[in-house]
């Protein structure tokens, strides 16, 4: 069925990042699908429940340490559409060269096209929501987005841990919380806040994400 093609497109599609990831040495930290989220925590690998709406799965990784103030992240976002094109393009090679029973060529197709279908909208930068394509494009030209990430993707280690989110010395009311990855170190901060019970510093947190932006379909 399409259901199944899109759930194995998703699971490529995040090992994908998961190869991009190891590359450019970034350290595992959870593979999601669906809600069923493979986590390494310090005290070894656990399976928990996790939703992201609008998300069929996930795979974050911890970045490197930076080097003169920045960080590899172009193939860590490229990976997961790249392996789409790669395993449609592997499908199509296939059911044009051997001759297959018509229901296996029939579903290698549809399983090509779905592929196709979800590498280029992963890749092309969209307007309407971040995709991997929008968020290579201004990870590339924003170093102040870079930096964010990186802090994001830390704080989710510390956030998965249990641990207090390490403070940041960014003011929300000097940045631009219109940038995807700005705001998310803010959500990552209510969030904390939240979880400690500290209520009014998480609404005091939300009300200024609301009023000074709209809320990115990332988060």
């Amino acid at each position: 069925s399409i259901y199944l093609v899109v759930m194995i497109h998703i699971i490529f599609h995040e090992a994908g990042h998961m190869i991009g990831g190891f590359i450019t040495s970034y350290r595992f930290l959870y593979f999601r699908i669906g809600s069923t989220t493979l986590v390494r925590t310090d005290n070894g690998f656990k399976i928990r429940k996790l939703t992201v709406p609008g998300t069929g799965g996930q795979c974050i990784m911890v970045p490197p340490e930076m080097k003169d103030g920045d960080y590899p992240v172009v193939i860590y976002n490229l990976g997961g559409g790249l392996i789409n094109l790669i395993v449609s393009l592997i499908s199509i090679i296939i059911f044009k060269t051997c001759n297959l029973n018509p229901a296996i060529t029939g579903l290698l197709e549809i399983f090509a096209i779905v592929g196709i279908y979800l590498g280029i909208l992963n890749l092309v930068p969209l307007k309407v929501i971040n995709n991997d394509g929008a968020n290579i494009f201004y990870l590339k030209n924003d170093l102040e987005e870079r930096i964010a990430l990186h802090k994001i993707l830390n704080d989710e280690e510390d956030l998965i841990n249990d641990k207090e989110v390490e403070m940041t010395t960014i003011n929300i009311d000097e940045v631009d919380v219109s940038k995807t990855f700005i705001q998310g170190i803010f959500i990552n901060r209510m969030e904390d806040r939240f979880y400690k019970m500290e209520f009014e510093e998480a609404k005091y947190l939300d009300e200024k994400l609301l009023a000074k932006a709209k809320m990115n379909m990332t988060f």
